[in-house]
């Protein structure tokens, strides 16, 4: 990667959309776009068929803090912290678009969360077990009955107070193998 190009873990979320291998890129403080543009040059058509980049509020510190992807086409997204994007398709061309109402337009059901409640609380910080079960930390009864429900998982809760004050979750915990 060249010097305008920076990339941690918690701005990548690989996922299966319709048999087609997507890939996630949030850019932000730790990320940049660039970056994000690199991978897809790198990485389309051979490993990944596109990739969409989210540009994410400076109060994120990775995507995977403010957004994740269920099953079911259910996305949990934390409210006014993403704007505009772009979706890089199998022909390498850049488009301009907004990345929630884009999955929308596929039709996917967007839960939001309150800001200030995802940044405190790692609330959109998810991790899949498998099975269709899912570790969180401490959700509130509301929202976990809404994802359940929706995403027609599991979601099992931790305490993890400590860890969210150090702007970490049970995702950022583990680095998932996806094969």
């Amino acid at each position: 990667m060249e010097n305008d190009e920076y990339l941690e873990g918690g701005d990548v979320l690989p996922v299966t959309f319709d048999g087609r291998r997507v890939l996630l890129v949030g850019f932000g403080v730790r990320t940049t776009k660039a970056a994000a543009i690199k991978l897809a040059l790198d990485l389309i058509p051979d490993h990944v068929d596109y990739i969409i980049g989210l540009s994410h509020d400076p109060a994120l510190l990775h995507l995977d803090t403010g957004f994740t992807v269920l099953p079911n086409k259910v996305i949990l997204a934390a409210a006014g912290m993403f704007g505009a994007g772009f979706l890089i398709d199998e022909n390498r061309r850049l488009n301009p678009v907004n990345p929630l109402a884009y999955a929308e337009a596929l039709g996917c059901s967007i839960v939001r969360c309150d800001k200030a409640d995802a940044i405190a609380h790692e609330r959109c910080n998810l991790l899949p077990l498998g099975n269709r079960r899912y570790l969180a930390f401490d959700m509130p009864a509301e929202l976990k009955a809404t994802l359940e429900q929706a995403a027609g998982v599991t979601i099992e809760r931790v305490k993890g107070t400590e860890i969210a004050k150090a702007t970490g979750g049970v995702h950022c915990l583990t680095r998932p193998l996806y094969c």
